[in-house]
């Protein structure tokens, strides 16, 4: 059964069966007038106090605000005044909403304007209700009242913190409703307060507001035949609503409910009848104006999910409907146009990639980890010898060595990523070329889809590295002779000048061959510094190990460099303890690593600073540290203090002689020589410290040491 079978089955049981049921009832039960009328009262009675329970339980689930406007507390009149608004919203009989202080007096209002004129705060201490309310700390409900024409239900509710809530709930829809519960022609609902006169606008021009019933209506519900009137004798039926002391009552001229004909069964059965094709042709009228606005919907949403957005939904129906087609082909609309502006930006993004990835130097390899190649640009096809954008297998496409065994491994999944460098012939009789290759594995959507290779012909980069460092290997070199004679002679002069105690020189001239003296010394450690370093690069570099211990090495040090603190008023402290494990070294290289560091640490600390010079145990191994109080390091060149030639601009200003760049780098090759480690934490203008790790045997020079807390 579909959708408009289904509607009809469910309006025609809600709207048939209940009239056929309550026709037939009726219907035979014709024959008894009185039964009938009472019959037709009580059930009036119990559907008029279900309206007033229901009007009690709005107004009691209206109230749940309260909890709100208790947790709040008394402190915050602007949030109580968001609290009201939300529950006027929310349930809009409320006509009148505010919160009195202790004293009685309103603190916030919010109210109907219709109904309650002035917006102006007022004074309800003297008022019945509020003292009722703060001496029975309990809801209290006022007797309705007519406000403004309207009738209305006054209450006031007791806080916890001694406030109360003060509102006014509208009846008018209430008295409209049982209005409409009329028994017979001249019958009325009417509604008794608890001193069983009829409240006010609830029989308004049907009986006198003086009037009360023959006899007190102490029970729940019941009948009265005869109830004499001032529009003469009636009959009726009164039921108690349970939320209070109200009474619910069905009066009826009593001629007018005991009249019936001989041909009112006729009558009831056609109208029955009537009502009943009524009822199924409405049901059918509606399920159709629903389900067609509804399957044409449904049709649009399932075509959108087959990415068909050209065919809009007909926007035929009525209502909520309507709309709801009328923002359903908005929505589709602007789907379009950003699906549109994706493809458009998508191809032309897709053309700009394809561009630069084809005509970039570097070469690109894309591998599925089936082992197959499915993209290369032109440089990889180039440098592997296949061509560009063929499918091959990773075995056939590239050669073997490192670069296969790199891709391999990523295949397997046994790397993440990887760098490899090997030696490339293109074609047989050509110079080989070489390639460094960058590979990582490529995710999209949280899931692996292959492998990425990037090579990059390093051939020319190699030939000038490997020029520039012959050119700076043979001019260091000689360079070595000439400032060995420089030196030498400059020495010698100044000896002589001493030896035979005459002014030969002058005093100019004995400063000027002070200067070139110190001048030579200065290149020829720079020229040792860079040979050096040469040798560590290439392997050459021989360190005699043996085991000996760190403190003579720090003590000789700092000896040897105390008179230059002293000079420069900086207090240079050695703070190690002299049981230092022995280390496995080439103590004279351990010598230079503690001595470079300490106459940076001096160089750039001003007078008055410190410069100590610590030492102790640490993962198997000694932590040296080189702590000063000087200009410190930005935090952006801490990662480059270890490169060759690299100086911080920003510290130069505060050095108290020029460096050669080449210090750290020393220091940093001969500590990795021993297996150990070299690193610096520093905060600009905040001084520096300098640490390095070195182990106590050189079989666990490849066990890199986790960084000191």
């Amino acid at each position: 059964m579909g959708l408009f079978g289904r509607l009809l089955v469910v309006f025609l049981a809600v709207g048939i069966v209940p009239v056929g049921v309550t026709g037939a009832w009726f219907l035979r039960t014709t024959g008894r007038a009185e039964e009938n009328a009472r019959f037709l009262h009580e059930q009036l009675t119990a559907l008029a106090a279900s309206t007033v329970e229901d009007t009690v339980g709005r107004l009691n689930r209206g109230l749940s605000f309260v909890e709100d406007l208790e947790r709040l507390g008394s402190k915050a009149p602007e949030k109580e005044f968001a609290i009201l608004q939300r529950a006027a919203s929310a349930t809009p009989p409320f006509i009148l909403l505010s919160t009195l202080s202790l004293d009685g007096k309103e603190r916030v209002r919010l109210a109907d304007v219709a109904v309650f004129k002035s917006p102006e705060l007022v004074d309800r201490s003297g008022e019945d209700l509020v003292k009722r309310a703060q001496s029975t700390g309990r809801l209290v409900l006022d007797e309705p009242a007519i406000i403004e024409g309207r009738p209305a239900l006054v209450f006031a509710y007791p806080l916890l913190d001694g406030r109360l809530l003060y509102g006014a709930f509208d009846l008018a829809p209430l008295w409209k409703r049982l209005g409409a519960l009329k028994p017979g022609r001249a019958g009325r609902v009417v509604v008794l307060g608890a001193d069983g006169r009829p409240l006010k606008g609830s029989a308004e021009g049907f009986l006198p507001p003086t009037w009360r019933p023959p006899v007190r209506l102490g029970e729940a519900s019941g009948w009265l035949a005869d109830i004499p009137a001032p529009s003469g004798r009636m009959v009726g039926a009164y039921s108690g609503a349970t939320s209070g002391d109200w009474r619910v009552m069905s009066l009826q001229p009593r001629a007018e409910a005991l009249s019936v004909g001989t041909e009112f069964a006729g009558r009831a059965a056609a109208f029955m009848g009537l009502l009943v094709g009524l009822v199924a042709i409405l049901a059918a009228w509606f399920a159709a104006r629903l389900t067609d606005p509804i399957g044409a919907l449904l049709a649009g949403a399932e075509r959108a999910a087959d990415n068909d957005l050209s065919t809009p939904v007909p926007e035929l129906a009525w209502g909520e409907l309507k709309r709801l087609a009328v923002a359903f082909n908005t929505m589709i609309g602007r789907l379009r146009e950003v699906q549109d502006l994706h493809i458009e930006r998508t191809l032309e993004e897709k053309s700009r990639v394809d561009a630069l990835v084809r005509t970039i130097p570097d070469g690109i390899v894309l591998a599925g980890f089936d082992g197959r190649i499915t993209f290369t640009n032109a440089s990889a096809a180039e440098m592997l010898g296949g061509t560009e954008g063929t499918e091959l297998s990773v075995h056939r496409a590239l050669p073997a060595g490192p670069l296969r065994d790199l891709a391999l491994a990523m295949l397997g999944r046994k790397r993440e990523a990887g760098n490899a460098e090997f030696e490339l012939r293109a074609t047989a009789g050509t110079e080989p070329r070489q390639v460094a290759a960058r590979g990582i594995v490529v995710r999209a959507e949280r899931r692996e889809v292959g492998i990425l290779l990037i090579l990059r012909d390093v051939t020319y980069e190699k030939e000038v590295e490997r020029t520039k460092q012959n050119i700076l290997e043979t001019v260091t070199h000689d360079l070595r002779s000439p400032l060995a004679s420089i030196s030498g002679m400059a020495e010698l002069m100044l000896m002589a000048g001493q030896a035979t105690g005459d002014n030969a020189l002058g005093e100019k001239h004995r400063k000027r061959a002070t200067v070139i003296t110190h001048a030579a010394r200065t290149l020829s450690h720079l020229v040792d510094d860079i040979l050096d370093v040469s040798k560590f690069e290439s392997g050459m570099m021989t360190l005699d190990y043996k085991p000996a211990p760190l403190f003579p090495v720090l003590e000789a040090v700092h000896g040897l460099l105390s008179v230059q603190a002293a000079k420069e008023e900086v207090q240079l402290r050695l703070e190690a303890a002299p049981d230092l494990p022995p280390l496995e070294m080439d103590a004279s290289q351990v010598q230079r690593v503690v001595q470079n560091l300490i106459s940076n640490a001096l160089k750039f600390t001003p007078s008055k600073g410190t410069v100590s010079v610590c030492a102790k145990r640490d993962h198997d191994g000694v932590l040296v540290q080189v702590r000063d109080t000087g200009a410190g390091i930005p935090a952006d060149k801490v990662g480059k203090l270890f490169q060759k030639f690299f100086q911080v601009e920003e510290t130069k200003v505060n050095a108290k002689a020029r460096g050669t760049g080449l210090g750290l780098t020393v220091c940093r090759m001969v500590v990795e020589t021993h297996g150990g480690r070299i690193w610096v934490e520093s905060e600009f203008g905040k001084g520096s410290v300098f640490q390095f790790w070195l182990p106590e045997k050189q079989a666990k020079r490849d066990a890199k040491p986790a960084k000191p807390a």
